[in-house]
C-alpha cells in the first residue's frame, strides 16, 4: 500500500537515519561556542586598537601580576579595554580546549579531530602573540597578532560548518559545469581577502598614507572579485541553496564593509592612530570595520568549502575536455 502517509514515513525514517547521535551533536556546540567567544574577542581586540590599548599594562600574561582582578583596572578606559580582551582571550582558549576533549570523545571523523586540534593551536598561537607583542612593545607584532586573530575566526567558522549536520548528512554531490571555475574563484577570493586585511592591519597599526591608498584599491579591487564570484555562483549553482545563501551573505557583508571602511576613512582620516583621544563614533566604527571584515574572510571561507564540497565538474564536461584532449 502506497500513498501520502507512507511516503512521508519513508523520509521521516530516512532522516532520522541519518541524524547524528546526540554526542556528536556537543562538538557542534562547542565549535559554536568558540566562534561566538571569538567574535567578541575580535570586537574586543580591535577597541583596544582604536583606544591604542595595547600596552596599558607592560606585564603579560598577567597584568599587574593579576590574573582576573587587577586593582583599578575597571576605573580606566585603556585598563578596561586591555585586560577584557586577556579574559576573554582566556576563556576562548579553555573553550578550545574543551573542544579538543569533546571531538576525541564523540567524532568518528579523524580528520575533525585534527581540525579541533588546529584551532587550539591557533588560539594558543594568538595568545603567545599577544605575550611577545607587550614584552617587546612591537607594532609589528600587534599587526601580526590582529592579522592571525581573524585568520583564526574563519578557522573557526569552517569548523562550527563542518561539525553540523547539514554539512555530513544534507549536502549532496551535485554537477555543475561550472564547477571548476567556481572553485578557482572561491581560492582567489580568500587569497585577495588575507591580502586585504593585511594592508588594512597595516594601516590602523602603522598609519603609513601609501598602504593606505593601497589598502583601498585593492579592497575595491576585491570587491569586485566577490562580486563575480557571487554572481557565478547564483548563475550556475542551481540547487544548492547552502552554497548560495552563503554567496548572498558574502555579498551582503562585503557591501557592508565597504560602507564601513568609507565612514572609517571619513571620522579617523585613515587610520586610528592618528585619533589620541577617540570618540565613540571615532573606535566603534573602526571596530566594526574590523569585525565586519572577519566575517566577510569567514564567510567567503564557507563559500570556497562549500564549492568544494559540493560541487564537481559535469561529466559531460570532462569527457568534452577528454575528446579536445585527444584531438590536440
Amino acid at each position: 500500500m502506497t500513498g501520502p502517509f507512507n511516503e512521508t514515513m519513508q523520509s521521516t525514517q530516512q532522516a532520522t537515519a541519518h541524524d547524528p547521535t546526540p554526542q556528536a551533536k556537543w562538538l557542534h556546540y562547542s565549535s559554536l561556542a568558540t566562534l561566538w567567544l571569538t567574535f567578541l574577542l575580535v570586537f574586543v581586540g580591535g577597541s583596544v586598537t582604536s583606544h591604542d590599548a595595547g600596552m596599558a599594562y607592560p606585564d603579560a600574561p598577567l597584568s599587574n601580576g593579576r590574573l582576573v582582578n587587577p586593582p583599578g583596572w575597571l576605573n580606566e578606559v585603556k585598563t578596561r579595554w586591555e585586560h577584557g580582551h586577556r579574559l576573554v582571550g582566556w576563556v576562548v582558549g579553555l573553550t578550545a580546549l574543551a573542544g579538543v576533549a569533546v571531538a576525541f570523545a564523540v567524532e568518528r571523523r579523524r580528520w575533525m579531530r585534527y581540525v579541533s586540534i588546529a584551532a587550539l593551536f591557533a588560539i594558543t598561537a594568538q595568545g603567545i602573540m599577544g605575550i611577545y607583542r607587550v614584552k617587546h612593545d612591537s607594532v609589528a607584532l600587534a599587526m601580526m597578532h590582529g592579522v592571525w586573530g581573524q585568520l583564526t575566526f574563519a578557522l573557526l567558522a569552517c569548523q562550527a560548518l563542518f561539525s553540523s549536520a547539514g554539512w555530513r548528512y544534507k549536502l549532496a554531490v551535485l554537477d555543475h559545469a561550472a564547477a571548476g571555475s567556481m572553485r578557482r574563484w572561491s581560492l582567489m577570493v580568500v587569497g585577495a581577502l588575507l591580502v586585504q586585511l593585511s594592508l588594512g592591519a597595516g594601516t590602523r597599526h602603522f598609519g603609513s598614507f601609501g598602504v593606505l591608498i593601497f589598502h583601498i584599491w585593492w579592497g575595491v579591487t576585491t570587491a569586485v572579485l566577490i562580486g563575480r564570484l557571487v554572481l557565478l555562483i547564483l548563475g550556475e549553482a542551481t540547487g544548492n541553496t547552502w552554497t548560495q545563501r552563503a554567496a548572498v551573505l558574502l555579498g551582503g557583508l562585503t557591501a557592508l564593509q565597504l560602507a564601513l571602511g568609507l565612514m572609517a576613512f571619513v571620522i579617523t582620516g585613515g587610520s586610528s592612530s592618528r585619533v589620541l583621544s577617540p570618540t565613540f563614533i571615532q573606535w566603534f566604527f573602526p571596530t566594526l570595520h574590523v569585525v565586519t571584515g572577519s566575517m566577510v574572510l569567514a564567510c567567503s571561507s564557507l563559500v570556497c568549502a562549500l564549492c568544494h564540497r559540493t560541487m564537481r565538474a559535469s561529466p559531460t564536461q570532462g569527457a568534452e575536455q577528454e575528446l579536445l584532449a585527444a584531438r590536440c
